[in-house]
């Protein structure tokens, strides 16, 4: 795919390859601006990610109809504009500098399966978790006219949560979303996301709503507390079967040893009927502001907004 591109998309000049998935490639990219006075220049960096060749329209201009109205510090929006390069469809996006949180936690290993994060500080895990939370409710309350569009990401995992170097943490990857209008549509009785971080209502491919995600926020909070997959089994049917059928107590015991308060926090979340879950991200968030106010208490430390910037730091010197 990535011999047969021009040196150009539209005015912009492709640079390296930095990302990669089954949808096709992202790139850097950058083009020179000639500023007001007609004589000093910037350069405007950007992401292009073009998709391959196999990839359905339809389900690209789904993502990036729904990408292009994503306006938030915690998601990672399309710019209003696309091209078509020999057959590729390509989006831009502003450049992010940063990892995916799965590339800053996830221990360096041969195994082909995919290994859980490393625990963290509570109060570190509450604040990427909160941030996710107020992404989250952006998406989900997103509205066309009078109506609610009902997105739905329906793939929050640590592969789609980037972590910048400001200590911003933001969703990102609308190649799954679901709202209405959506041009396309799965294969029937196909179930769309990743085994591990799926709700009880992908596993058993029924309607979704904003709490679909909030069980995977949950499933993302517990892994990054106590360093372990919930839901791992030997293979994906049995995966599937843990999150629609087992109950959550042994794994929330977990979570409540490594920080009590967020113990109930995780077992709402999983809740398996979505009406006794957090009904939107915005509680999320709530709940986890405050359990670090209740921990910087217990730890003797000043209140105040959680600064993740020392630990992207140390976790990309950690990564590089």
């Amino acid at each position: 795919m990535t011999q047969d591109l021009p040196e150009r998309i539209g005015p912009y000049r492709l640079v390296e390859i930095i990302g990669s998935g089954a949808s096709g490639f992202v790139w850097r990219a950058e083009r020179e601006i000639v500023l007001h006075d007609g004589r000093s220049t910037r350069i405007d960096e950007v992401a292009i990610k073009i998709f391959s060749r196999s990839q359905k329209t339809r389900q690209v201009l789904d993502e990036f109809e729904m990408g292009r109205r994503m306006r938030h510090n915690h998601v990672i929006g399309l710019r209003p504009e696309t091209y078509r390069v020999r057959g590729h469809i390509c989006c831009i996006m502003d450049l992010q500098h940063g990892r995916t949180l799965a590339q800053l936690l996830r221990p360096t290993s041969v195994s082909e399966q995919v290994q859980p994060l490393r625990r963290q500080d509570p109060l570190i895990v509450t604040e990427i978790v909160r941030q996710v939370a107020l992404g989250l409710h952006h998406l989900h309350t997103r509205r066309k006219g009078p109506r609610t569009l009902g997105v739905v990401h329906k793939d929050i995992k640590p592969e789609n949560l980037f972590v910048t170097r400001t200590g911003l943490v933001k969703v990102f990857d609308f190649s799954l979303v679901y709202f209405e209008g959506r041009r396309w549509s799965q294969v029937p009785g196909a179930v769309e996301g990743s085994a591990l971080y799926l709700s009880p209502e992908q596993a058993r491919d029924l309607d979704l709503d904003g709490q679909s995600d909030i069980f995977t926020l949950g499933t993302v909070l517990h892994e990054l507390t106590t360093g372990t997959m919930a839901f791992r089994r030997n293979d994906v049917v049995g995966s599937m079967r843990a999150i629609v059928f087992d109950p959550s107590d042994h794994d929330v015991q977990l979570v409540r040893a490594r920080c009590p308060a967020l113990a109930p926090v995780v077992k709402r979340c999983w809740a398996k009927d979505p009406s006794l879950r957090y009904q939107d991200g915005w509680e999320v968030a709530c709940a986890l502001r405050a359990i670090q106010q209740e921990v910087q208490r217990e730890q003797g430390l000043p209140p105040g907004p959680v600064d993740l910037r020392p630990w992207v730091r140390q976790q990309l010197t950690r990564t590089i």
